[in-house]
């Protein structure tokens, strides 16, 4: 098909992931699209990761090894050795949901000008709950729209508007697509499953204590872009109410 014309670089950053690694070099190395390199960036691993990369050596195309100073420092080392039209972070513990995931979502993008993004599950089984990307519009101020697992992101926006803030160990995604909204980057949405996010990351914790530290890096990357007093009155009314509302709520993903 037409389509395949374009290359996808895979990305995967891990530390200390040698028990969730093997389902994410497996879903990668076995999928069905031929037109893909993919990129592996280790931040110093001690527990069997390195050995499980050298096993899957063949099937990955890029190693970069060493530590670094967060997952952000590490997408954006990658992101430097990257050479597809297009982008996608499938990190340790996350996977494509079948072999043919990449050849079906490829084929449904007709352009490099949009960010294509797909639907997600988030967990396994009978529990595991599915999760659409949110269109950019003004709820992007309040809350991160994509999960980078269903997102395809043509090379030439990170180009555009830089790569991951690498001060921010948690909302850096969440950073990048508000600066993609507010640049103008259209975006298009599939409502079809490209990936299952695992359970481990870092943004995936559902503890009291976890949601706090997202919620801080949220407040700041919204103060970062909120240059005038009628966003930050609004912020001062909405985080309380939500953090209230949150801790009703619980561990619940919202």
């Amino acid at each position: 098909m037409m389509c395949r014309k374009y290359k996808v670089s895979i990305v995967t950053v891990v530390f200390n992931g040698a028990s969730t690694l093997p389902q994410t070099l497996a879903s990668v190395t076995e999928q069905d699209y031929t037109n893909l390199e993919y990129v592996v960036v280790d931040g110093g691993s001690t527990d069997g990761t390195l050995d499980l990369l050298a096993a899957a050596g063949e099937h990955i195309d890029c190693l970069i090894e060493g530590p670094d100073s967060g997952i952000a420092e590490a997408m954006n080392k990658a992101l430097e050795a990257a050479t597809g039209d297009l982008v996608m972070f499938l990190h340790s513990d996350d996977r494509f949901l079948s072999r043919e995931s990449l050849s079906l979502a490829v084929d449904c993008i007709v352009d490099l000008e949009h960010i294509w993004a797909f639907d997600i599950l988030f967990g396994e089984g009978p529990h595991a709950v599915r999760a659409g990307p949110r269109p950019f519009n003004w709820w992007t101020w309040f809350k991160n729209p994509l999960p980078h697992q269903g997102v395809l992101c043509p090379r030439r926006v990170f180009d555009e508007i830089g790569g991951f803030d690498e001060s921010l160990r948690i909302d850096m995604d969440y950073d990048f697509w508000l600066r993609a909204y507010l640049a103008g980057v259209p975006l298009r949405r599939v409502n079809e499953v490209l990936a299952v996010m695992g359970s481990s990351g870092v943004s995936s914790r559902r503890d009291w204590q976890g949601l706090k530290a997202r919620f801080g890096e949220e407040r700041a990357v919204q103060r970062r872009y909120a240059h005038n007093r009628p966003w930050n009155w609004v912020y001062a009314m909405y985080w309380p109410l939500y953090l209230g509302y949150r801790r009703v709520r619980g561990g619940l993903r919202g």
